[in-house]
């Protein structure tokens, strides 16, 4: 088992869900090992949600994180007609029911929104973190047991016109055939300032701090350019006799892997199964 403990949390972007599930280490928390869930890119599909609940109940975890894109991508997809706001009327109610059965072994939700995810909805996992449901880590570090948990939903430009959750990387590079974050259309205003200067690396840096990261756990949309979660099944695979970059991450960003990345490779054990 690695000794560092060091867990970063990312999506691989694909479209079914996985579920991931994590021990950090063989060091114990008050006698037990942490148990956690991952699951991203759920995108609103009740049929999901419903197993992951489900997964929630049956498996008793002291932690379940949610990596980003929740939300359908129209207002009306996968929602029974009579539901006609995803959060309020399915997801808190369905984590609700969750709490309900498990009682006070309710595990702490820690969640963040993706790019296919309108910011104008923020408000409503806001209101369910008050409502002691969730937690909405996006832009924070949390305290949470011996671990410090660092939610950001940013990711670099992609070709998709949605930029609520788009900033530039490192540089104001922008890989072919992806859309400037200055470009698109956005849910919510924000400053042209952020907009033009705004990068992942300045929000990761603040969120993190100059401290250690030696029990960090980073809740991300998008993985860390080339670490051991930055990989796609592309291996030997080519386009117009092309290879194709096997990193599910394009930019050149090499921001929190080579040069301040405390966990290579990453030091999470891990197995997955398919929703």
């Amino acid at each position: 088992m690695p000794s560092k403990r060091t867990i970063l949390v990312s999506f691989c972007n694909v479209e079914e869900a996985v579920f991931w599930t994590a021990i950090g280490n063989s060091r114990q928390w008050k006698g037990l090992l942490l148990h956690c869930l991952f699951a991203t890119d759920l995108h609103g599909h009740t049929d999901r949600y419903d197993k992951l609940f489900a997964s929630i109940v049956r498996e008793h975890p002291t932690a379940v994180f949610l990596g980003g894109d929740l939300l359908p991508r129209s207002p009306l997809a996968a929602v029974p007609s009579k539901q006609t706001d995803f959060v309020r009327d399915y997801l808190a109610p369905g984590f609700v029911s969750v709490r309900e059965a498990t009682g006070i072994e309710y595990p702490d939700i820690f969640l963040i929104l993706g790019n296919d995810d309108p910011r104008s909805e923020e408000e409503s996992f806001v209101a369910g973190e008050r409502g002691g449901i969730w937690h909405y880590v996006q832009g924070k570090k949390f305290i949470w047991r011996a671990y410090s948990i660092c939610g950001l939903a940013y990711v670099p430009p992609t070709p998709f016109s949605l930029k609520d959750w788009e900033r530039y990387d490192i540089s104001r590079y922008v890989p072919p055939g992806c859309i400037s974050p200055q470009e698109g259309r956005r849910s919510v205003p924000v400053e042209e300032s952020q907009i033009k200067w705004g990068s992942v690396q300045k929000e990761r840096a603040a969120i993190s701090g100059e401290g250690p990261l030696d029990r960090a756990v980073f809740l991300l949309h998008t993985p860390p350019y080339d670490t051991p979660l930055d990989r796609a099944a592309l291996d030997g695979k080519t386009y117009e006799h092309v290879p194709l970059d096997v990193h599910v991450r394009t930019s050149r960003s090499h921001s929190l892997s080579r040069n301040d990345n405390p966990c290579s490779p990453c030091t999470a054990t891990c197995t997955s199964r398919h929703v």
